[in-house]
C-alpha cells in the first residue's frame, strides 16, 4: 500500500523534495529530435522557477525519466503582493478576452489589477504557486503534448503523476543532490558527470568555467580557505540555486549548504563518481580531507556510495536517516514512519 503525498509533503519537516517522473512507453521518449524536447524541458523548468516560488537544486533529464531537486519557499510565497500574485499567475496562464487573444500591455495590467482586488482568488493562487503539484502539471501536461507531436502519438506520457521524496537533514540533502548529478554517469550515458548535457551539474561546471573567479577559487580550496565573494561570482547569473549559502554577506538568496564551496562539491561529485559498483569504495586522500572538514565518516560515506552504486534506492518517501525519521515519528505521535526498501543513508 502506497502512503498518501499529504503524509510525505509536510513543509513543517521539510522544504526540499526529490521528485521522479518516468515515461509510460518503453522508447526514451525525452530523446527524441535531437535533443530538442530535452532542450524544452529544461528551458521550462527554469520558466517555472522563476513564476513559483519552488526553486531548483538539481535536475538530471534522461530518457525514460527524470529527477528535479525541489525547495519550496514558503516565506517568498507568503511576502508576495496580491499584484505579485496576480502577475506570476498571468504568466503561467495567460488570461485571454472574450475573442480568445492573449492580453497584453495595459489590458493586461488592467487585468493583474483588477484580479488583485479578489482575496480569496489571490490566496487560491497563492498556494498553488507553493504547490508541488501544480508546479509538475504546468511542466508535464506541455510536454507530453510536445513529445506526441513530434513522435505522431497521442495518449499518456508519464507513468501516473510524479514521485516525490522528502529530503531531511544536510547529509541526504548532499547525497540526494550528488545522486541526480551522477545520474547519466551511472546509467553509462557519459562518462564524467560535466558530459551529462541536460543536468545541473553540467550548468554549474560551464558557469564556473566562464568565471573569472575561479583561480581565486582554486587557490583557496588548496589553501582550505572559504571565501563567499569568489563563490558568488563562480556562481554569479546562474538560475539554479548556489551550492554555497552565501547570506547575510549578500542580497542573494539562500544557498543549498553552508561552508561548502563550489569546488568542494565539484570534488564530492567526482570522487563519488569513482566509487567502483562492487568492492570497497576508493576516495582519494584529498578528498578524505573535505569530508572530514564536512564532519562526514569515511567509512560511511563509502558505504553509502557503494549502495548507491549497486542499484538502493534513496528511501521510497524519505530520504532521511533512521536518527531523523525516529524525531518526525515522535512529533507526529506514532511509533514509527514507514519506509519502503531501506534507506542506505541510515546510520551505520
Amino acid at each position: 500500500m502506497t502512503s498518501a503525498r499529504n503524509s510525505i509533503v509536510d513543509y513543517s519537516e521539510t522544504k526540499w523534495f526529490h521528485c521522479i517522473s518516468r515515461i509510460a512507453r518503453s522508447l526514451p521518449s525525452l530523446q527524441s529530435k535531437s535533443g530538442l524536447t530535452k532542450n524544452w524541458l529544461v528551458n521550462r523548468i527554469r520558466e517555472l522557477s522563476e513564476i513559483f516560488a519552488i526553486q531548483v537544486g538539481g535536475h538530471a533529464i534522461m530518457g525514460t525519466h527524470f529527477h528535479l531537486l525541489l525547495r519550496v519557499e514558503i516565506e517568498e510565497a507568503a511576502e508576495l503582493t496580491a499584484v505579485d500574485v496576480a502577475r506570476r499567475w498571468a504568466k503561467a496562464y495567460p488570461p485571454k478576452d472574450r475573442k480568445r487573444r492573449i492580453l497584453r500591455d495595459e489590458e493586461l495590467e488592467f487585468w493583474i489589477h483588477e484580479m488583485a482586488k479578489d482575496r480569496n482568488w489571490i490566496e487560491i493562487r497563492r498556494q498553488r504557486l507553493q504547490d508541488l503539484g501544480w508546479f509538475h502539471k504546468l511542466l508535464k501536461q506541455p510536454l507530453s503534448t510536445l513529445v506526441n507531436r513530434l513522435e505522431g502519438k497521442s495518449g499518456t506520457l508519464f507513468q501516473g503523476r510524479y514521485k516525490s521524496i522528502a529530503v531531511i537533514g544536510l547529509r541526504a540533502l548532499l547525497n540526494v543532490c550528488i545522486y541526480i548529478d551522477l545520474n547519466p554517469v551511472a546509467a553509462g550515458v557519459v562518462s564524467l558527470p560535466e558530459q551529462g548535457e541536460h543536468t545541473s551539474f553540467r550548468l554549474r561546471f560551464e558557469n564556473a568555467i566562464r568565471s573569472s573567479g575561479l583561480p581565486g577559487l582554486l587557490d583557496d580550496f588548496v589553501k582550505c580557505k572559504i571565501n563567499p565573494e569568489k563563490s558568488a561570482d563562480a556562481e554569479h547569473n546562474l538560475w539554479l540555486i548556489a551550492i554555497e549559502n552565501r547570506t547575510p554577506c549578500s542580497t542573494d538568496k539562500i544557498g543549498m549548504f553552508d561552508d561548502l564551496s563550489l569546488i568542494q562539491y565539484f570534488l564530492l561529485v567526482d570522487e563519488a563518481g569513482r566509487v567502483p559498483r562492487t568492492g570497497k569504495a576508493s576516495i582519494s586522500n584529498e578528498a578524505i580531507a573535505i569530508l572530514d572538514r564536512l564532519g562526514f565518516d569515511h567509512q560511511t560515506w563509502a558505504l553509502q556510495q557503494q549502495a548507491l552504486c549497486e542499484g538502493k534506492f534513496r528511501g521510497h518517501y524519505f530520504a532521511t536517516s533512521k536518527v531523523e525519521l525516529t524525531k518526525i515519528a515522535a512529533r507526529r505521535g506514532v511509533k514509527n514512519i514507514v519506509n519502503l526498501n531501506n534507506c542506505p543513508l541510515c546510520e551505520m
